[in-house]
């Protein structure tokens, strides 16, 4: 018996792609009822005044009214929905990148200097990328900020750089340290005025610097972040 291959024909509804529903939930209300209202209510008043129809003063005022309350109806509508979809809109925009919520790979750790040294790296690719995107606010008051942030991230790296050789006595290692937290009390203003002069290389920056930031510190478990996008 002869074995039965499938021809082109056959496999066409394989090389047809399936249609992607849209990821975004429908928002808003139908505007057909009250499009349909005032078209049916338009038509009566159109046909009356074709066929010579009398009217009474009671009718017309409420033809009118009814013409009036529906399209009013739809408008209203219309811009509730607008507005609702405007929200919804802007609250998926502002959503973390997927990367961005994933913490380190479980059993990953690293010790504090390396760590911090990771961190500083990460931060100080920041308040660069900042500074090359003030390039006409050069001695306002945020500018001075982040040079003199820079200055001090690069001399710590370079410090942290020699700890995590293993190269500093004991003591040395604990100034370090009390360095590093001394340094991290300024970072959330540094990191707050960097970002604002590119937000979105600042949102693609935190996604790619999230395990560094979460692994500052050496430790290996994961740190539960807020969501931005949440008050």
């Amino acid at each position: 018996m002869g074995q039965t291959t499938a021809t082109d024909d056959d496999l066409s509804w394989a090389s047809v792609p399936e249609p992607r529903s849209s990821a975004m939930p429908f928002v808003g209300e139908s505007m057909t009822p009250w499009l349909l209202a005032s078209l049916s209510i338009g038509v009566l008043i159109l046909y009356l005044a074709v066929a010579g129809v009398e009217v009474g003063g009671t009718e017309q005022v409420v033809l009118t009214m009814g013409l009036c309350g529906t399209m009013t109806a739809a408008a209203l509508v219309v811009v509730r929905s607008r507005r609702a979809l405007a929200e919804l809109v802007e609250e998926e925009r502002s959503r973390p990148a997927s990367d961005e919520l994933v913490g380190p790979r479980e059993g990953e750790h690293r010790p504090y200097a390396a760590g911090m040294e990771r961190w500083t790296a990460s931060t100080l690719e920041l308040i660069e990328h900042a500074l090359s995107q003030m390039g006409g606010a050069e001695g306002s008051p945020n500018h001075t900020t982040l040079v003199g942030a820079a200055e001090d991230t690069r001399e710590l790296h370079a410090l942290l750089a020699v700890d995590a050789a293993g190269e500093l006595p004991i003591n040395d290692q604990a100034k370090l340290h009390a360095l590093c937290s001394l340094w991290e009390t300024g970072q959330p203003r540094v990191e707050q005025i960097a970002g604002a002069t590119d937000p979105v290389w600042y949102r693609q920056w935190r996604a790619r610097a999230v395990a560094d930031r979460q692994l500052r510190h050496g430790h290996s478990a994961v740190v539960a972040q807020p969501l931005p996008y949440r008050d």
